[in-house]
């Protein structure tokens, strides 16, 4: 079979459009989950406690800007180019490639600047911020083409292209584990060589242009995008800084002890990750057509059956925590099932407010998500600083949930209520993509 028409193969597997996205989208996500899984799982059980709680504060990193990508790129092309078609269409696009080659470059040299104020002081975790470097900007390209694709329902596509990427990176870490030659950093450069090598046959199968970016597409982009970016860096203060405050208080051990439990409930992100990239485009492209209610209409029975699929898996995984836990790492993680259970409460949150900020962003309220943001971090920085301090692990993840709390609560009126009208982002505009010219 020609690689070429891979993709139109796989496309031919499932039935209606809609359907045929749906699944892709889950089984694109059940890929990526799975990666995570088994790369979670080779490096857990290759690398010591405090080697592999490295490379899980440098993932964590990693994580972290490709954030700042989503806000900034992703989800602008995702919401704003939902509506677009033809020339201007294109336009846009190539408008937003070149914008993100510059972003990857950008951040990749904050990692090398890292790596190399840290060479200079002889601390250990210079060649990790190295390879961490090469790791962000060919993973941001990779993920850029895929949410094109995304944009466009082109599900199947998007799936051949992770499927290069992280089916051969589970491929490579699995035989460097074997032959014992596995580390934290080459599990960085892996990464990096896997996602270089898919976006090269996304580029080739894409012929994706690139073009100068014009000031109204830039202004445009980031009226929409500036809110999400703080609310981006506010989610992560309220959210993801107590367990790397755990690992602060009790040893660098303690984040790999958390990513590893953590990673029982992981293949949770197959649903939320589905969610997110197919609900997205489509409530936003909903709002647009028929405002709120057309939105709720289309949101509500897509999260409550998203809701009924993790809800079983958490049970699942709660009650054979005990016994899973020793045997896909070893008997030092057995203690900590307990843990489990209290993760999989605060995913439970996780995910309304994953269905709360999809909304609001298909509604263009933005600014809403920031200001719920905001009160979370600041329980973050009280209640949740005072539960990590006495009670470790257990403490940050019942922090992690009271602050999914507390902006559930925030988010209700700005989603629901009906005293002013969403700012719905226009589907077109004059000046969008004008002014661009091509590379």
């Amino acid at each position: 079979m020609a690689l070429g028409s891979f993709p139109r193969r796989l496309t031919g597997i499932a039935g209606s459009s809609t359907a045929k996205a749906g699944f892709w989208s889950l089984s694109d996500n059940a890929l990526i989950s799975a990666t995570s899984f088994a790369t979670t799982l080779v490096l857990a059980r290759s690398l010591s406690t405090e080697q592999f709680g490295a490379f899980v504060i440098a993932y964590t990193a990693l994580a972290f800007v490709n954030g700042l990508q989503s806000v900034l790129v992703l989800l602008p092309h995702n919401v704003l180019a939902a509506a677009l078609e033809g020339e201007e269409y294109e336009a846009y696009t190539a408008s937003l490639a070149s914008t993100q080659v510059a972003l990857a470059a950008l951040l990749a040299m904050v990692a090398l600047a890292v790596g190399g104020v840290a060479s200079i002081a002889g601390a250990g975790f210079a060649p990790l911020a190295v390879a961490l470097a090469a790791a962000v900007f060919a993973w941001q390209l990779q993920d850029f083409v895929r949410r094109v694709q995304y944009t466009r329902g082109r599900t199947g596509e998007a799936f051949s292209y992770d499927l290069i990427s992280y089916g051969l990176q589970v491929v490579a870490l699995i035989a460097l584990w074997r032959l014992g030659e596995l580390t934290a950093v080459r599990g960085l450069y892996i990464i990096a060589a896997t996602s270089s090598a898919s976006f090269g046959y996304a580029y080739l199968r894409m012929r994706l242009r690139f073009a100068m970016p014009a000031r109204a597409m830039l202004r445009r982009n980031w009226s929409f995008s500036g809110w999400l970016m703080a609310e981006n860096v506010a989610s992560w203060l309220s959210m993801q800084l107590l367990p790397l405050i755990a690992a602060a208080i009790i040893g660098v051990s303690a984040a790999g002890v958390w990513r590893a439990v953590l990673n029982l409930i992981a293949p949770s992100n197959i649903v939320l990750n589905a969610l997110g990239t197919y609900a997205l485009p489509r409530s936003a492209k909903a709002a647009q057509q028929g405002g709120r209610p057309a939105m709720l209409a289309f949101m509500l029975p897509v999260s409550a059956a998203a809701g009924g699929l993790l809800v079983s898996y958490w049970l699942l995984i709660s009650l054979s925590a005990h016994w899973l836990l020793p045997r896909l790492y070893g008997e030092s993680y057995g203690g900590y099932a307990p843990l489990v259970w209290v993760l999989c409460i605060c995913y439970a949150g996780q995910l309304i407010n994953h269905v709360q900020w999809i909304g609001l962003v298909a509604l263009g309220k933005t600014r809403a998500m920031f200001a719920g943001r905001l009160v979370a971090v600041a329980f973050t920085f009280t209640g949740g600083l005072w539960l990590t301090w006495q009670f470790g692990l257990y403490g940050a993840a019942a922090g992690a949930f009271c602050a999914h709390m507390v902006l559930m609560l925030v988010l209700v009126q700005p989603l629901l209520g009906r005293r002013d009208e969403a700012s719905v982002p226009e589907p077109r505009g004059a000046g969008l993509v004008a002014g661009g010219s091509e590379l």
